[in-house]
């Protein structure tokens, strides 16, 4: 279910969903750009196997759907997770990923990738990629072990991130 559509109720798609799911015209019922509301009603009509929001460096607006589907068991897929198309400037957005970045000597995509992996195992980024450099450096970023130090550092940026 890839948004809510503000002319149908919201249940009434999930309800379709759990409907094609008991025809066996789908396994699984996934949703994407919800609210944490909108998880919770959800799951009481079907079960939700994963859920996929935007969540990066600059717009942490999905942290509590990241924290509701930790709570629940449920795969939370960032996408999004440099925060727009253009990766580039990521480190000029974001001082502190450019700071963890130099003391592991990587990118900060790298670090940006590896941060959203430590706030919680559920949490699976989904980075495009442009070139198959930078889809090696997203991959990477999944194997960055960030320090303490790093951790504090990056969660100075998310606090100071409108939410």
């Amino acid at each position: 279910f890839h948004r809510p559509d503000p002319s149908v109720p919201f249940l009434e798609s999930v309800g379709a969903l759990a409907a094609l799911r008991d025809a066996g015209k789908i396994r699984a019922a996934g949703l994407s750009n919800v609210d944490v509301d909108q998880l919770t009603a959800a799951a009481q009509v079907v079960d939700v196997a994963a859920v996929q929001d935007e969540l990066s460096p600059d717009d942490q607006r999905a942290a509590p759907v990241l924290a509701e589907c930790a709570a629940r068991g449920i795969p939370f897929l960032a996408w999004g997770p440099l925060g727009g198309d253009d990766a580039r400037d990521l480190g000029a957005r974001h001082p502190q990923l450019t700071a963890v970045a130099e003391r592991h000597g990587c990118s900060p995509q790298r670090v940006a990738i590896a941060w959203l992996r430590s706030l919680d195992p559920a949490c699976i980024p989904i980075p495009g990629g442009r070139s198959i450099e930078r889809i090696l450096d997203s991959l990477a970023g999944g194997e960055l072990v960030l320090s303490g130090d790093d951790l504090a550092t990056l969660g100075a940026m998310a606090a100071s991130m409108p939410r």
